[in-house]
């Protein structure tokens, strides 16, 4: 009897297809179809497992057998090694290094750039003050006064100016004295709150 090149198969309890050699094969690997689904060559039966169509059970590949390799076990405690003191362990780690120091290594003749970070340092250190003026550290006269009092006499003058000038004027004389309080308060919290010796 030879072999129908499609076949229906009858999927969770529905009827399928019909369905090539190829898409079966692909059915078959992603594992949709298995060897007992059930197959016909006509959509009314009858049904039989796929693994009896001959070539088409053929297509399932065969999975491997996947097991746990076995272990062996290595028993490195005898029965005649005498029993471990959990006493001497802890005395020989509270027991202080020995006191026989290293030797440092020679250093060699003409030693390379330094790899020590404060060696490093010291160096740029040096170079420094080969190549920077000192820093000049004398106290410079303070300006600070003397420019708040030029700035009190100019500004605070024209005020007092306006003040005597316009006398008879009251807009004239309530500006002129608002803008002197104003002016020395502020100046003086500038200069003297704000700003540092220059």
């Amino acid at each position: 009897m030879s072999q129908p090149t499609a076949l229906f198969l009858r999927l969770n309890q529905e009827v399928r297809g019909p369905f090539g050699p190829e898409l079966l094969a692909e059915l078959a690997h992603s594992g949709v179809i298995t060897p007992a689904t059930e197959a016909s060559a006509d959509a009314a039966g009858p049904w039989i497992p796929l693994q009896a169509l001959g070539d088409y059970g053929r297509m399932f590949p065969l999975r491997p057998a996947v097991r746990f390799k076995t272990k062996s076990f290595e028993n490195v405690n005898r029965a005649s090694d005498p029993a471990v003191d959990l006493h001497a362990i802890i005395a020989a780690a509270n027991r202080p290094p020995p006191a026989a120091a290293t030797p440092e290594p020679p250093r060699p003749a003409n030693p390379g750039p330094p790899i020590d970070v404060m060696e490093i340092l010291r160096e740029n250190a040096r170079f420094q003050a080969r190549t920077e003026k000192p820093v000049d550290l004398t106290s410079r006269s303070n300006r600070r006064r003397r420019d708040y009092l030029i700035l009190m006499i100019v500004v605070n003058g024209f005020f007092i100016w306006r003040l005597i000038a316009g006398w008879g004027n009251p807009i004239t004389t309530l500006y002129s004295l608002a803008g002197l309080i104003v002016f020395s308060v502020g100046i003086t919290w500038v200069v003297y709150g704000v700003m540092d010796r220059y």
